[in-house]
């Protein structure tokens, strides 16, 4: 990543460099400062690798530590599977923060250049210090672990020992086992007091003498000012659901709502003011734009009721051959059941789809070749949810786990009205992963993709 990314400033300077000169010769030559804050960048980044590693080494010590637990209890695993699970999301910031770097050529502007850097590097510095909290947490948490295993194992050896039994010289015929009676509870009945509160009538109360007094609350207005993004189909001018990514969250890398709500965004850490937007529509080409948060004169296409600065995307369809990229259609890990927020953009798949034409292919795929065992649904009927009670476990190959992930899918899009006999499903296990399996962005490589067939 480190290379890539700096051949790929190195390239943009180069090719600013190499352009036709302007009025404005000093905006064709880099500028020192944003080669520094870029440096500044990536070292941040550079510090965070060894324990991005150190995540992944945790991960596995603490699915271990559940496998070999005996008699766990449910609240003991769901304590670990917590573990795991913020060490997910650590990693998945700093993941989500490499794919989405793009440092901006000088020669574009030096200014938005500078912004964007200083942007980022509060960015990932925000998310190295989570990351290096979520390490330091779980090493701690580990170390308790593995101390009572090993408390729990030498108590054990020692009480084998002290309970071995004497040697008995003498037996004593057993006597014979008394046998009880069962003990029957009858509840005593008690007379309610004559004073008492419980004996006298329920009062009936008018409401209406009150009613006029009642100060109706003040709706409260959220911090910041509001923005409205409308997301539309370029060619039909159509609404188009699909998600909103902001950058410059306060806990993780982006906030995220959905196209065509009102929303209200706080002032950016940033000097320059900026935001940049990412925009991510099932069946659509992704779209992004930057904006500076106190002047929206050049990116705004109107105001809305709440003054709010209205800012509108015209996306464009994916057309046959392409692929449609999800971004938050997640799998609960080692399971054949969604996450949660899975739903924006599935639901956005069945709007695309139903405005008729489409044929998509759902294509399954998994981190590694490698049998597992995979908890399915069972018994349950939510899609969206672990029900450990109602949940199954099984052994099945990656093909398998891919296969029934992509029915999945295509059994939610037939529940929402799309017919069964426009989409297909294909398991293609672990053979086309996109990164590495032991590397620091191997989940990604469980995800779901959709090819378009025919469009409309």
């Amino acid at each position: 990543m480190k290379f890539l990314t700096k051949l790929f400033f190195v390239l943009l300077l180069i090719a600013s460099a190499c352009s036709k000169p302007t009025e404005n010769v000093t905006n064709n030559k880099p500028d020192s400062l944003n080669q520094v804050l870029y440096k500044q960048v990536m070292d941040v980044h550079d510090d965070a690798l060894p324990n991005m590693e150190k995540v992944y080494k945790l991960k596995q010590d603490f699915e271990e530590q559940i496998a070999n637990t005996p008699n766990l209890t449910k609240e003991h695993e769901q304590k670990l599977e917590q573990v795991i699970a913020s060490l997910d999301s650590a990693g998945g910031s700093m993941r989500e923060w490499m794919q989405n770097f793009n440092p901006l050529p000088d020669s574009a502007n030096v200014l938005k250049a500078r912004t964007y850097l200083e942007s980022e590097l509060t960015s990932v510095k925000k998310i190295s210090d989570i990351i290096n909290d979520r390490v330091a947490q779980a090493e701690a948490e580990l170390q308790k672990e593995l101390a009572t295993s090993n408390k729990k194992t030498t108590k054990g050896t020692t009480k084998a020992v002290k309970e071995t039994p004497p040697t008995v010289t003498k037996v004593d015929p057993k006597p014979e086992p008394v046998k009880e009676e069962p003990i029957v509870y009858e509840p005593i009945p008690r007379a309610i007091p004559k004073d008492s509160v419980f004996s006298k009538p329920i009062a009936k109360v008018d409401s209406s003498a009150h009613k006029k007094n009642v100060v109706k609350p003040l709706e409260k207005i959220p911090e910041g000012k509001p923005f409205y993004f409308k997301l539309l189909n370029s060619e039909s001018g159509t609404p188009v659901t699909g998600e909103v990514q902001v950058m410059e969250a306060k806990a993780t890398q982006y906030q995220g709502f959905s196209g065509n709500e009102l929303v209200y965004l706080a002032p950016p850490k940033n000097i320059g003011g900026m935001y940049q937007v990412s925009i991510s529509a099932p069946g659509y080409k992704p779209a992004k734009m930057i904006f500076n948060y106190h002047d929206t004169e050049l990116v705004s296409t109107g105001t809305g009721d709440k003054q709010e600065a209205i800012i509108t995307f015209e996306l464009v369809r994916a057309k046959r051959g392409d692929y449609i990229d999800f971004n938050e259609v997640r799998f609960f890990r080692n399971t054949t059941i969604l996450e949660p927020q899975s739903h924006g953009e599935l639901n956005g798949l069945v709007s695309l789809m139903k405005e008729g034409g489409y044929k998509v292919k759902i294509h399954g795929h998994c981190n590694g070749d490698d049998a597992r065992n995979v908890t399915t649904l069972g018994t349950s009927t939510n899609i969206f949810a672990l029900e450990p009670s109602h949940n199954k476990k099984e052994m099945m190959t990656a093909k398998q786990l891919t296969e029934i992930r992509a029915e999945v899918v295509k059994n939610y899009l037939v529940s929402q009205g799309i017919e069964a006999d426009r989409i297909t499903t294909k398991g293609q296990g672990g053979k086309m992963m996109m990164y590495p399996r032991n590397s620091t962005l191997a989940n990604r490589n469980d995800r779901v993709e959709v090819e378009v067939l025919k469009s409309k």
